[in-house]
């Protein structure tokens, strides 16, 4: 049986010089199928002939996936704006800036009952 494990080549170099001042007499023939297929491996990766498995990506909240900003000091003042936006030039919202504004007519009990119940069917 063989395994694939997940290294970086860091821990790739690092295996190496382990088995590489490795002197141990008994482990000398696994020693050496060891260092010779990671060596052909780290030239494979020299020449461009193996790509990575796996690139780790940065985690993301689900509120960062929706596009929400929790953190923001000044989200009351931009839904404030959507809103005001909205009222004034509806045409030229952005979808984003409507979905503030019915969120900011929402919290602030601007919307009618039919207006609430349709609200919290789409959340």
């Amino acid at each position: 049986m063989k395994y694939r494990p997940y290294m970086t080549l860091q821990q790739i170099h690092y295996f190496l010089s382990l088995c590489e001042n490795d002197n141990r007499a008994e482990t000398e023939p696994i020693k050496n199928k060891t260092i010779r297929e990671l060596k052909l491996f780290l030239v494979k990766n020299d020449l461009g002939a193996v790509k990575p498995q796996y690139i780790p990506t940065p985690k993301t909240t689900v509120a960062e996936k929706l596009g929400l900003d929790l953190d923001s000091p000044d989200l009351e003042t931009r839904r404030a704006a959507a809103h005001e936006l909205w009222m004034t030039n509806p045409h030229l919202c952005t979808p984003e800036e409507i979905k503030q504004a019915e969120i900011y007519r929402y919290e602030n009990d601007l919307m009618s009952p039919d207006e609430e119940a349709t609200f919290e069917e789409k959340m």
